[in-house]
């Protein structure tokens, strides 16, 4: 299968032991008393998640073409780009098709009325032979009479028989022709998949040729959403099922089929809700989890150096600054392993 390189943004809350954008440290003077107003907030017990939100984008390659087998005006083309197909559904037909659809099912309705005429002439036939044969069982009829009684009915039901049979071989002649031009005048998908190109609607009424490419159908397997290369690509293992959201509110399935080289492909799982070509689509994968931790706000967390740190208003006061370990940082607060405790107040 054709991969496609396409680009991705994604954007990560990793531990605490990779970097974050933070505020860097307000030079203050320790001393100094403040007369400022601060927001404070209070470290508290919650569960926290960090989240990779990544950036995806739809594509099919180019699909089989298809074609009619004669040349002929356009009289319909019932299939968009985007619609899934399953093979053997109707994608287009030419101004003789109705006609010949017409002669198919009227010679295949009258085929059945011949067939089923057929068969009560032969039961007529057998019933009355039958009856012939126990009144000679029983003496009603003479040899003579009997075997004289028994060559007219054979011969009665057996001119009929060579009639009606002869006409249903005509008919299945009249079928075969309507069948052969009903299908050249028409094309049926010749593989499951997504159709990704069709002629333009102006060519209805118009002669086509039969290399005239009316559709194009992409199989299953050859659309995928597909990420750029990415860090993060060792996060996920094939098999792995996600919903991926539009920023138009349109969600999609789609399973992990392969990871390779920094990329992730993901294969639909297609139903009625297509994604159109180029549709770019986000899917979120939580990367880490930590229940009932120590927590801040992550607003209130900054550098110092190499070190994390927050402020604080001391009994006097003044804005102090502490050293803070941090563990987990996750979507809207941090993990605090050490230098805080519950309930304690800082400054947002």
């Amino acid at each position: 299968m054709k991969k496609i390189w396409l680009t991705v943004i994604a954007a990560a809350v990793l531990t605490g032991c990779a970097s974050a954008n933070v505020d860097e440290p307000i030079k203050y003077d320790a001393g100094a008393e403040w007369d400022a107003k601060y927001t404070t907030e209070t470290v508290q017990r919650r569960d926290v998640t960090s989240d990779l939100l990544l950036y995806c984008k739809y594509s099919y390659n180019p699909g089989v073409g298809q074609y009619f087998e004669t040349g002929g005006v356009l009289a319909g083309v019932y299939v968009s780009q985007g619609d899934y197909v399953s093979k053997g559904d109707l994608i287009a037909t030419l101004d003789t098709y109705q006609g010949s659809k017409d002669e198919y099912e009227s010679q295949s309705s009258l085929l059945k009325e011949l067939e089923e005429d057929i068969a009560d002439i032969e039961d007529d036939r057998d019933r009355k032979l039958a009856e012939l044969e126990i009144r000679y069982k029983y003496g009603e009829l003479t040899t003579s009479q009997y075997e004289e009684m028994s060559a007219e009915v054979a011969s009665e039901s057996s001119s009929v028989l060579v009639k009606r049979r002869s006409e249903t071989d005509v008919c299945r002649m009249k079928i075969a022709r309507a069948y052969e031009e009903m299908n050249n005048a028409a094309i049926y998908s010749s593989v499951t998949g997504v159709v990704s190109s069709v002629i333009r609607g102006g060519a209805i009424g118009r002669q086509v040729e039969t290399y005239y490419e009316i559709a194009s159908i992409s199989e299953l397997g050859a659309q995928q959403f597909v990420s750029y290369e990415t860090e993060y690509a060792d996060l996920f293992n094939v098999g792995e099922e996600y919903t991926l959201s539009t920023s138009g509110g349109v969600n999609y399935t789609a399973v992990v089929s392969e990871v390779a080289d920094g990329i992730i492909y993901l294969d639909p799982v297609l139903s009625d809700n297509i994604p159109p070509q180029g549709t770019m689509a986000s899917l979120t994968k939580c990367v880490g989890e930590a229940k009932n931790a120590l927590t801040i706000s992550r607003v209130s967390l900054h550098k110092s150096g190499d070190d994390y740190c927050v402020y604080y208003l001391d009994s006097d006061n003044v804005r102090r600054m502490k050293n803070v370990e941090i563990g987990l940082i996750g979507n809207s607060f941090v993990q605090i392993l050490s230098g805080l405790s519950e309930n304690e107040t800082i400054i947002r």
